[in-house]
């Protein structure tokens, strides 16, 4: 009787899926659907043009951060389910709006990287330019009505509801498109945390809008190797190599770097540790770097928005690290990939992250500040000479704060009188030996002071395209307040 009854059940439940996109399928642990065949599947549904998916409220001279919905500018794309923006109107607060995607959960594509993470991270990307050069871009809160939006846990992101039209600016209302649920019925996102109370309208659309791309065995879903999927094979290379390839990127806007995309293996001293990056620099002599008097190399290597083990990050520790070269518009050139390899203990994985030498053991390895006086270190940033690109660097001269922008407590850029670089500082600053606990978080704070700076040189890509090279210092004690009170 039961193996007469199993069919019976199984093709009942088909047809009762059959009803609102096609069949239930049943799931492996990777996500991928193992439905059957393609002639079983219902007629696609369209569901981002569906009646289920239409914006809730208007937004058309609404200002994001009090009434939790406005329209933007795109300021830039991070992954598939993250993005920043700028308000195109707000009268209560200038912090660029980070947008985390409500209700989804793409592959990971920056610290960590997964399976169709790229695609998706590319596809988010293509309707959000599309729509910010040609159309139209509004980001409100998963809510019902007016209210001022949430952050996420991070109590950095907003969690957003993004949408747009790629081809008509301010587009009203009805015309938009919700590019979270977009991204679902791609198949490049699973649904996610949308039992919400205030989310209950689009919690059946965007159920359905996965259970269709499962069924169809659409991208993440399917069993297919992503195109942009990796060789396994670390390669061993040098951050020597890498220099190369970032200045070939820097330099030359038709250059196709040699490592992007690929997994390598490298080795270097710890110049310093911010904002989620370690970076490695080392010395290569002229037999090998071919230069006269030899010369060092760096390299930046986002590690995930985790903290790591103290231990890595101590300046000049000597490790070896495996993770992905990767090249892009937003972030440049950096290794990637390099989440959950860092054990508290030994390693247990042929990847994972190996101290080598630590700072005291570190005799041959070991690095020392680039010395510039402003001069110098304006000749290196004007003529893109790249000595200390991603290294370690100390200006010998006080610095002068002309301007600052805050972008949040922990973001601000300082721009210094007749200097071509700048300071990026992505902590908490207290520099006021005086009043200890007081933290500097306007521009009125930072502005007409002298300082004292070091840190590493890197550069940032600005929304416009324009290389802009500053110092990131590491810590607090890389800026020293010259005219700070006695305590």
């Amino acid at each position: 009787m039961k193996k007469i009854i199993l069919p019976l059940i199984v093709s009942a439940l088909l047809l009762v899926g059959c009803e609102r996109g096609g069949p239930v399928s049943s799931s492996s642990e990777d996500g991928v659907d193992s439905s059957s065949t393609t002639s079983e599947l219902a007629d696609w549904i369209d569901y981002i043009n569906s009646d289920e998916a239409k914006i809730n409220l208007d937004y058309e001279g609404r200002d994001f951060y009090k009434d939790g919905i406005g329209e933007m500018e795109l300021r830039m794309c991070i992954d598939g389910d993250t993005a920043h923006f700028n308000p195109v109107i707000t009268a209560t607060s200038s912090e660029p709006v980070k947008a985390r995607f409500y209700g989804i959960d793409t592959p990971e594509s920056t610290g960590k990287v997964q399976k169709w993470g790229k695609e998706a991270s590319d596809f988010t990307k293509e309707k959000l330019t599309l729509a910010a050069e040609q159309g139209t871009i509004v980001v409100s809160s998963p809510f019902l009505n007016y209210r001022e939006p949430e952050h996420d846990s991070t109590g950095e992101r907003y969690l957003s509801l993004v949408w747009v039209n790629t081809e008509k600016e301010h587009a009203p209302a009805e015309e938009l498109t919700l590019l979270n649920l977009w991204i679902v019925q791609e198949g490049l996102s699973w649904v996610k945390n949308v039992t919400d109370e205030e989310f209950s309208i689009y919690e059946n659309v965007f159920y359905d809008a996965e259970k269709q791309a499962r069924a169809y065995k659409l991208n993440l879903f399917s069993n297919e190797t992503p195109p942009s999927w990796p060789d396994d094979e670390y390669v061993v290379t040098s951050l020597l190599d890498l220099k190369r390839d970032v200045i070939g990127t820097l330099t030359d806007e038709n250059y196709k770097p040699v490592y992007d995309n690929v997994r390598v293996r490298i080795q270097g001293a710890v110049a310093g540790y911010a904002n989620n990056i370690l970076y490695l620099e080392d010395y290569f002599d002229e037999e090998i770097s071919e230069t006269p008097g030899g010369e060092y190399a760096g390299i930046n290597i986002f590690v995930g928005m985790s903290k790591i083990p103290d231990k890595y990050t101590v300046p000049n520790t000597y490790l070896e690290i495996c993770g992905l070269a990767t090249y892009s518009e937003n972030f440049g050139y950096q290794i990637t990939d390099a989440e959950g390899r860092f054990p508290t203990g030994k390693p247990y994985a042929d990847t994972d992250t190996v101290i080598i030498y630590t700072a005291e053991e570190n005799i041959e390895h070991q690095i020392e500040a680039f010395d510039y006086t402003i001069s110098e270190l304006n000749d290196v940033t004007t003529q893109e000479t790249f000595e200390s690109l991603f290294c370690l660097v100390s200006v010998s001269e006080v610095l002068t704060v002309r301007d600052a922008y805050v972008a949040s407590s922990n973001e601000i850029t300082l721009y210094f009188e007749g200097c071509e670089f700048q300071a990026y500082v992505t902590f908490i600053y207290r520099g006021d030996p005086s009043r200890p606990n007081y933290q500097w978080g306007s521009e009125d704070d930072w502005i007409g002071k002298r300082l004292q700076v070091q840190g590493i040189y890197t550069f940032h890509k600005t929304t416009r395209g324009n290389i802009n090279y500053q110092i990131n210092p590491r810590n607090n004690a890389d800026i020293v307040w010259v005219d700070a009170p006695s305590v």
